[in-house]
């Protein structure tokens, strides 16, 4: 996987962050050091460490829906983005990490492709990555493919920046590295799999 910078916000009259009033966490980039929180549409300081706190304050407000959080440097948005790809929490809601440059004008967001030249590998190559990361084997635990390809999904924009494959694709995936069975009455299931938490 290759660190990409598509998203680039610069000014010379007013700083980076100063982009309007709007629920939508991809439109409202935070300060430095700080996250935005779109249910609630409110900015929250970071303390040091950064990315230990703001690790924290995206497993306490998960369920609040769309996050936007902006650290000092790449290493530092960087290291949060693995934190969040190995703790089960990236396919769960909206999550976008940005960080300042040196001289703190520009704001980019973090995003990361598999280096992969055609489409096909590309999928496979992140699908792979998501289960590695997102579930763990457990006997007799079952996970609706439905809610598979929604965490997907999310899991998916949150690292790339792009749009995910869609329902057709991520079938393909799940059959070619999941067997699901279909219980009555109820849809197909990912057996002997769970979340990681």
């Amino acid at each position: 996987m290759e660190d990409q910078h598509p998203t680039h916000r610069t000014s010379s009259d007013h700083p980076p962050w100063a982009c309007g009033t709007t629920t939508d966490a991809s439109k409202q980039i935070p300060p430095p050091k700080h996250i935005y929180t779109a249910a609630s549409d409110t900015y929250t300081a970071l303390e040091e460490p950064l990315v230990e706190h703001a690790f924290e304050l995206i497993e306490t407000h998960l369920q609040s829906g769309p996050l936007a959080v902006c650290l000092d440097t790449h290493t530092a948005a960087a290291e949060l983005r693995e934190r969040l790809v190995h703790s089960g929490l990236f396919g769960q809601t909206r999550i976008d990490i940005y960080y300042t440059s040196a001289a703190g004008q520009q704001v980019t967001r973090l995003t990361k492709t598999p280096p992969q030249t055609t489409t096909r590998e590309m999928y496979r190559t992140a699908f792979e990555w998501f289960l590695d990361t997102q579930m763990l084997e457990e006997d007799g635990a079952t996970i609706p493919r439905s809610e598979c390809y929604d965490r997907f999904v999310t899991w998916y924009r949150n690292l790339t920046g792009q749009k995910a494959p869609n329902r057709t694709w991520v079938g393909r995936l799940l059959d070619t590295y999941l067997q699901g069975k279909r219980v009555a009455g109820e849809e197909r299931q990912i057996m002997n799999r769970r979340w990681r938490k």
